[in-house]
């Protein structure tokens, strides 16, 4: 059995692999910053507290500081080192997937299986558009991976 995937794959399969290198590459350069400068940051968002800059409730992005500044400049070496590890992953699952590497099939729904429910949990506690675009096209990335073996599963069923 070999390790390759020898077949020619569609255009979708080379989105697949676009996708998990550029969302690995955002949450590996966040993780990375966050890890590097984020005691600047914290201390950045307790000055912009401290001088009443983030009093005003109008303005998306005071809103949002407002909202996960603090979460964040609480855990930010945790979160930054989350987001370091799973982007990296995500890296290695496209490089893998780009090469046609059945491994790299593996690893990707097992990632995304691994984060479905908690991204689930967070939907229903905070639905929004990009949630359920984020949840359904995970779901989508793992039913197209794993297709040929539920196809093949049912087949032999019957």
């Amino acid at each position: 059995m070999s390790n390759n995937i020898k077949t020619k794959l569609p255009l979708t399969f080379d989105i697949v692999v676009l996708y998990e290198l550029v969302v690995g590459s955002i949450e590996t350069t966040i993780g990375l910053g966050l890890i590097i400068f984020g005691e600047e940051l914290q201390e950045l968002y307790f000055n912009f507290r401290n001088t009443g800059i983030l009093d005003s409730p109008h303005g998306l992005i005071i809103t949002s500081v407002q909202k996960y500044a603090p979460f964040l400049s609480a855990h930010y070496l945790f979160i930054g080192i989350y987001l370091f590890l799973v982007g990296l992953t995500k890296i290695i699952c496209g490089i893998g997937l780009s090469q046609r590497k059945r491994w790299a099939d593996y690893l990707l729904v097992g990632l995304l299986l691994v984060f479905l429910p908690l991204d689930i949990v967070g939907l229903l506690h905070h639905p929004s558009i990009t949630r359920i675009l984020f949840v359904s096209l995970n779901i989508v990335i793992i039913l197209y991976l794993t297709r040929d073996k539920i196809v093949k599963h049912i087949l032999n069923k019957h």
